[in-house]
């Protein structure tokens, strides 16, 4: 049995899976694009602080004192990181509401008009086929 043969049951189920999870993606920014958004900054401001201060804390147990001085740098580079990234959030912060707005609108369009889905899907078909005739001229 040739290779396509023995994966096309795992690539039928993992193409169905994912175009479920790309409906339920859809749906779940559809609803909740404000919550994901202010999610996925405040996890980033998380990762770059508390990054920063645990490097910064745990430095001093190091062995060697270039390994000190790598963890204390490092350190303050996520802190610096981390302040830019909150600056930019206050200057930018209308600018922020509109890129949200923007993406609210765009998922909420998806929903309603669920056959963009689909004529994309074709499309890649149709060009993957396309591809595949130049490819045997």
């Amino acid at each position: 049995m040739d290779a396509i043969g023995k994966c096309s049951g795992t690539i039928t189920i993992l193409v169905f899976t994912g175009f479920g999870f790309s409906f339920a993606f859809i749906w779940m920014m559809s609803r909740f694009a404000r919550g994901f958004a202010y999610t996925a900054i405040t996890l980033l401001l998380l990762m770059l602080f508390g990054g920063g201060a645990v490097l910064i804390a745990t430095a001093g147990s190091a062995d060697t004192e270039e390994a000190k001085n790598g963890g204390v740098a490092t350190g303050a580079i996520f802190l610096i990181f981390g302040a830019c990234f909150l600056a930019g959030l206050c200057c930018y912060r209308k600018s922020l509401e509109t890129a949200i707005a923007i993406i609210d609108a765009a998922a909420d369009f998806l929903m309603d008009t669920k056959r963009i889905i689909i004529v994309s899907i074709l499309y890649s078909f149709v060009s993957f086929f396309c591809f595949l005739i130049w490819i045997i001229a």
